[in-house]
């Protein structure tokens, strides 16, 4: 063996981590100039992530914050992915029977203060100030809820308030291992957990609600009861499955009534486990061998698409593009060939990236980037990401957040036409002006006004183009603001002096439906507005 001097030790232990280093950084960035190269990013892309309030394990990211903190807790949250360019947060406003707002129905989450009914102090409505900020910042915010969760861990002493809906209603619930969960064959349970999201969805400014994959329990979640439920309501079904499948199909297609009835513009999304059925259990599933939404959690997600009950779906496709029993390509094929016309927006699984024993491709930096990349190739399927979850994203395992922002996520992208509910655009912007500043260029304009609801702007877009660069408002590149704002201003300070650009404004109405632009007269910025 060679022995080293004092001094080449010196050297290999200053030298080589810096080495490791400069080569980490130059893979990482070539992976970046090979996705800008090959990937191009789309104008109309859905890019989401879940935050999830259950546990304290996104927000608030503990369960003693004051107010005020919470506050700029979410802010933080808020600007990070409006940073990376993603258009909606898919917030968990209900997390365990609880709530993260005032409820008339169930008591305040003890994710806000550690006790369960106790409002956070001083006062303020958390989902409101959250439904805002996120506006503020351009993207959608959809109410994400857990329908049939009650209560998580049973060994915990909690004190449980006395009008808590298992108190009141306790023929209502089902023990599943060690948890608390509404019995879905109950037709008054179903009725409940409905009455609970309408109450969202007519109290709060939201785009949409969100449901996850917990309908029946998983099958590794322990043993449950609903036996005397069958014999009570389930004579016409010849099997306690069949009839399980009709009460989650009963609750869909009625809570999806009752929300359009009210706000037919909120879209209604669901996010299930990544496979329907295996195609050992029917031939029309898919080429897998992994837990089945159908055939264990009694949740029929194909005819919830096939019957145009929701808008999208978001499979919970946690698996690598090397995996032997779900793999990532056979499911974005599989929901290709049966989203039925509307949409599919993947599921991605931040949280395995460098943290799966079981599949090593996880440990492979680009294992997101190909995931993303074959989404992005799926033709005549509206394309889009969910990320699980905010707070991996944050903690940005392999520079996937990095990635994202550099590369797939560089410039910013509207969520795509639900063309089913509305495909009208609204009047283009009037008597477009602009002026200079010493803080750039001021766009002034003004809205048409219109009597038609669905075609009112929600928000405007500005479009900004060097003299003799080519007019395309199709690619995002040329995204100069996207503005969720009642004032018809924008101030632009991207601009350089002495230059000329041309602007153009569309306005877009709240299911992203965008005018005709109205073009600018070509305008030159001037050394003396600096002195302005």
């Amino acid at each position: 063996m060679k022995i080293l001097s004092i001094s080449q030790k010196k050297v290999y232990v200053l030298f080589y981590p810096f080495f490791f280093l400069f080569v980490s950084l130059f893979i990482h960035q070539t992976v970046f100039a090979q996705d800008l190269l090959l990937n191009p990013s789309p104008k109309r892309e859905f890019r989401a992530v879940w935050i999830a309030s259950v546990g304290n394990i996104d927000f608030p990211s503990k369960s003693n914050l004051n107010s005020k903190a919470q506050r700029e807790e979410f802010v933080s949250l808020v600007n990070l992915h409006s940073q990376n360019n993603l258009n909606a947060l898919i917030v968990q406003v209900r997390p365990s029977g609880d709530a993260l707002y005032p409820s008339v129905r169930e008591p305040w989450s003890s994710v806000l203060t550690g006790k369960i009914g106790q409002m956070p102090m001083p006062f303020y409505d958390p989902l409101a100030f959250m439904v805002e900020e996120t506006h503020t910042k351009s993207m959608e915010f959809h109410a994400w809820f857990n329908p049939f969760r009650a209560v998580m861990n049973l060994s915990q002493k909690i004190d449980l308030p006395a009008n808590h809906i298992t108190k009141l209603h306790p023929e209502w619930f089902m023990q599943c291992g060690n948890s608390l969960v509404f019995n879905p064959g109950e037709p008054a349970a179903r009725e409940f957990v409905r009455e609970i999201i309408i109450e969202v969805v007519m109290r709060y400014d939201i785009d949409g609600v969100h449901l996850d994959d917990y309908f029946y329990p998983y099958p590794d979640a322990g043993f449950y009861d609903d036996k005397e439920t069958f014999k009570k309501y389930g004579k016409e079904f010849s099997t306690i499955e069949e009839w399980r499948r009709d009460n989650i199909n009963t609750f869909i297609k009625e809570t999806a009534l009752a929300i359009k009835n009210i706000k037919p513009y909120i879209k209604f999304g669901i996010s299930p486990c990544a496979v329907w059925r295996n195609q050992k259990k029917d031939k029309i599933g898919s080429d897998t061998k992994g837990i089945s939404a159908y055939d264990d959690l009694h949740a029929d997600t194909r005819l919830w698409l096939q019957r145009g009950w929701i808008d999208y779906l978001a499979p919970q496709v946690y698996f690598s593009t090397k995996s032997s029993a779900v793999p990532y390509q056979t499911m974005l094929n599989w929901w290709q060939k049966n989203s039925f016309g509307r949409h599919i927006y993947i599921g991605h699984a931040v949280y395995k990236i460098q943290n799966d024993k079981y599949d090593e491709r996880w440990n492979n930096p680009s294992e997101m980037s190909e995931q993303i990349r074959i989404m992005r190739g799926r033709t005549g399927m509206a394309a889009g990401s969910i990320f699980y979850r905010s707070r991996f994203l944050q903690d940005n395992p392999a520079h996937v957040q990095d990635s994202l922002k550099a590369n797939f996520y560089r410039f910013k992208a509207l969520p795509p036409v639900l063309t089913w509910i509305d495909n009208t655009p609204p009047p283009p912007p009037m008597n477009l002006t602009i002026s200079g500043s010493r803080k750039g260029a001021v766009l002034n304009w003004q809205a048409q006004e219109t009597s038609d609801p669905f075609e009112q702007p929600t928000y405007f877009i500005v479009y900004r183009f060097e003299d003799g660069k080519e007019i395309d408002i199709q690619n995002p590149e040329n995204i100069a603001a996207i503005l969720r704002q009642k004032e018809c201003f924008y101030i632009d300070p991207n601009v350089r002096k002495n230059c000329k650009y041309t602007y153009l404004v569309t306005a877009v109405d709240r299911l992203h439906n965008e005018s005709i632009p109205t073009k600018s007269d070509l305008f030159k910025y001037k050394r003396r507005y600096l002195k302005q």
